[in-house]
């Protein structure tokens, strides 16, 4: 999934804390940082930070490399000077060495049901919902997503009771590398990790310098449900369903800006 955060709004203010905005300077002056955005043309629509109040951000496409979501982290202070973002990966990333040191470097930490609970109470949390199942459904004529019966994320923004969801949606994320053989995905989602080989330009495990595309969708209201209400389950569900809706919807909303009207969106 693109991109999603969670912030809690308290006396109408947005709640921030110092820690990532640490993160952010540091990477939005790194050489590094600034190069990527000039090689993906990196561009966004995206709402003015008071259009939005919410707490969980879910982003998409995965991709066979999120590299438009760590590119979009280097912004966050320019977009949202006031919101403290904070980003999960998947666990298993840690233990890769020099991988664990960049994630670490940009912030993130292990997308843990205790971490994500923790980040929500300093203020919002950003997450890449599609994971390893998404690396292998790059496909050469429609985005797929995988987002159906993931209810973990609904789950806990209704236990935090959150104020909403955004999804973020990443236009040429999942054209700028691929990642393979396909059926190595199985294996993969079972040991929680991916097993395969990147390939972009030339062929080569380098990115193709393709424009990437960010917009935003409507913030998603999260009702104040007690976890122990023999209705939680079914508003888990509801929730579900409404992001799925409106992730559709945001799409169709802006793939022709971005040349995209005959390219579908799969929601599995």
């Amino acid at each position: 999934m693109p991109l999603g955060w969670l912030a809690h709004v308290v006396n109408g203010h947005r709640v921030c804390h110092r820690v990532v905005c640490v993160w952010c300077r540091t990477a939005d002056r790194s050489s590094l940082s600034r190069q990527a955005l000039a090689y993906s043309a990196f561009r966004t629509p995206i709402a003015s930070p008071s259009d939005i109040s919410v707490s969980l951000s879910y982003r998409f496409p995965h991709g066979a490399f999120p590299i438009a979501p760590v590119v979009a982290g280097t912004l966050m202070q320019t977009l949202f000077p006031h919101m403290m973002i904070y980003s999960v990966a998947a666990s298993v990333v840690f233990y890769i060495p020099f991988w664990r040191h960049f994630i670490t470097w940009i912030g993130s930490v292990p997308a843990t049901s205790q971490n994500f609970k923790r980040l929500l109470k300093k203020g919002s949390v950003a997450v890449v919902v599609g994971g390893i199942a998404e690396m292998y459904m790059g496909h050469p004529h429609r985005e797929r997503i995988k987002l159906k019966g993931r209810r973990g994320f609904a789950k806990i923004a209704l236990e935090e009771q959150v104020d909403g969801i955004v999804c973020v949606y990443y236009f040429g994320q999942s054209q700028v590398l691929s990642f393979g053989p396909a059926w190595l995905a199985g294996v993969s989602r079972r040991l929680r990790t991916s097993f395969g080989y990147l390939t972009g330009w030339m062929g080569l495990p380098v990115p193709k310098p393709l424009p990437i595309y960010m917009v935003n969708g409507r913030p998603i209201p999260v009702p104040k449900v007690p976890r122990d209400s023999p209705d939680f389950d079914k508003e888990v569900d509801k929730l579900l369903d409404a992001c799925i809706k409106e992730l559709g919807e945001m799409y169709d909303r802006h793939r022709a800006e971005y040349g995209w009207s005959n390219r579908p969106l799969s929601i599995e």
